[in-house]
């Protein structure tokens, strides 16, 4: 097996990616919306953060939250962060995470990694672990996950603090990869069952080295060229397709879809509602419910994607626009994350 997996093309792999692994440290990226009410599972969040909810009772929520211009994080000219809040918890019988995956299990591995963030709340918390996980992907048969804890019962308080902690990382000579290219490493909090909590952070750092750097600050620009690779909100301005939609047979449509440059083909795309469209003939409009959105012949920055539609949409060859509720925002979701 190769010591570095051969999945990830230059463009991503020299993006000082060594220098830091986090993207979107600082919070400055929110994409999919800026609050979220966590239903079970995984659920993306901030650009690059995810929160797996593992059940139970209770709210769940995560928000853009702001730093005080008096608080130590402004001095980076940090000016964004992320809280999460959970509250009348009970009934969970596996542990919330909250954190971000960099692609290539071989980030780091056999050397020393360095992870910095800030964290603070309302009142005392702990986060009881701080993690990174090897993870060797799917397909085939990879070698099981390593988990490394780097920090336990750590304690909070209502002043941001710089929290900072070095570890080594298990090597992974003589692992196997998977083969759907997945492979990557997991730095996550892990939260204890049935407990609530508020927990507000910002300006995550992660590098391979001894120390802790100084945590990189890119400009809204960089973060958001590099959170575009893995994923991309397009909103469909004025209710119509990006290209037009044209009838395929008696039961679909097609057309072909352009996004910015993904890291790798995306694994999935989506629609923000079910919605509806219309053709035209003699003067009267023809209008036909969405069901479903696959797609073949996917490529880092194109697709050719296919509706399967309820109403006969014939003729076959006519154009289709796109058509919803006056005022209803809609977009089409392409991802690529892990």
């Amino acid at each position: 097996m190769p010591a570095v997996a051969q999945t990830f093309p230059l463009y991503y792999l020299n993006r000082g990616r060594q220098r830091q692994g986090i993207i979107n440290g600082s919070f400055d990226i929110w994409q999919r919306g800026t609050r979220f009410t966590l239903g079970p599972g995984v659920t993306y969040t901030a650009d690059r953060f995810y929160y797996d909810n593992g059940g139970g009772t209770g709210t769940k929520q995560i928000e853009l939250a702001f730093v005080n211009p008096d608080e130590p994080p402004a001095e980076e000219n940090i000016a964004n962060a992320l809280v999460i809040v959970k509250s009348s918890i009970s009934g969970e019988t596996t542990n919330d995470m909250f954190g971000q995956k960099v692609p290539g299990v071989d980030y780091g591995a056999g050397k020393a990694v360095s992870v910095g963030m800030w964290l603070w709340t309302t009142d005392a918390e702990v986060i009881e672990d701080i993690i990174i996980e090897q993870n060797f992907g799917t397909g085939g048969t990879p070698s099981d996950s390593t988990f490394t804890v780097i920090a336990t019962n750590v304690v909070l308080s209502g002043t941001p603090q710089w929290f900072e902690f070095t570890t080594i990382l298990p090597s992974i000579v003589g692992k196997t990869l998977g083969t759907n290219n997945d492979d990557h490493i997991n730095l996550f909090l892990r939260f204890g069952q049935n407990v609530d909590k508020v927990v507000y952070t910002t300006g995550w750092q992660l590098n391979v080295g001894t120390a802790t750097l100084t945590f990189q600050r890119k400009s809204r620009g960089e973060e958001l060229a590099d959170c575009l690779l893995f994923f991309e909100r397009q909103n469909v301005t004025g209710n119509l397709l990006p290209t037009p939609a044209m009838a395929w047979d008696s039961s679909h449509v097609w057309a072909n879809l352009s996004y910015a440059l993904k890291w790798r083909p995306p694994k999935k795309v989506a629609l923000s509602e079910v919605p509806r469209f219309h053709y035209w003939k003699d003067g009267y409009a023809w209008r036909f419910t969405a069901q479903s959105w696959s797609y073949g012949d996917a490529t880092e920055t194109t697709i050719n994607g296919e509706f399967t539609v309820e109403y006969d949409p014939r003729p076959e060859g006519s154009a289709y626009v796109w058509q919803t509720s006056p005022g209803s925002p809609v977009w089409i979701d392409i991802s690529s994350e892990l």
